[in-house]
């Protein structure tokens, strides 16, 4: 059983065991997030194969090891990408689509983006609307596998191979 939470000043991933409840590691990721809409992560970890994918409150997203929590690669995306945090903080779960781990961020050229979810290296940024408080998903419309993301303005269809927006339609 994976969660985050914040304490001592950090914010930390968690695994415990399911069939006893007792903890199994607990690795620090990045300083505690605090906002005056509620302080800590607002996502879920995501688990695929042996890696677990999560993004804290300010953005830093991170690939540990399953099996003992050591941190295989993070990034301050809103920092690297120039971009601030959205105004609740980042409330996407990362998706994991074939290599890629896909986030929200917000900002210019910058809605989503991309990450090999091996090396961490940043493959694609698409959009440039403003954060939206859900996580993207994979679904197949209209005969095409595409990420979709409800930004804040926005709901788009983007291509996984190199984030190339299929579709958008804006709200108010």
């Amino acid at each position: 059983v994976l969660t985050m939470y914040q304490s001592g000043g950090q914010q930390k991933v968690l695994c415990l065991n399911a069939a006893n409840g007792k903890t199994t590691w607990d690795t620090p990721i990045s300083p505690e997030y605090e906002n005056d809409q509620g302080n800590g992560s607002r996502a879920t970890p995501t688990i695929d194969g042996d890696s677990v994918y999560v993004y804290g409150g300010e953005g830093m997203l991170a690939a540990l090891a399953l099996a003992d929590g050591k941190i295989r690669w993070q990034h301050d995306v809103p920092k690297e990408l120039g971009v601030k945090p959205a105004e609740y903080g980042m409330a996407c779960s990362p998706l994991v689509v074939g290599d890629l781990v896909v986030v929200q961020v917000g900002g210019p050229g910058a809605t989503a983006v991309a990450y090999d979810k091996a090396s961490g290296k940043l493959l694609w940024k698409s959009g440039s609307d403003s954060a939206g408080y859900s996580s993207p998903i994979v679904a197949k419309l209209g005969g095409r596998e595409q990420v979709v993301v409800f930004s804040g303005k926005s709901a788009m269809g983007l291509a996984p191979k190199d984030g190339r927006q299929l579709w958008r339609y804006p709200y108010t």
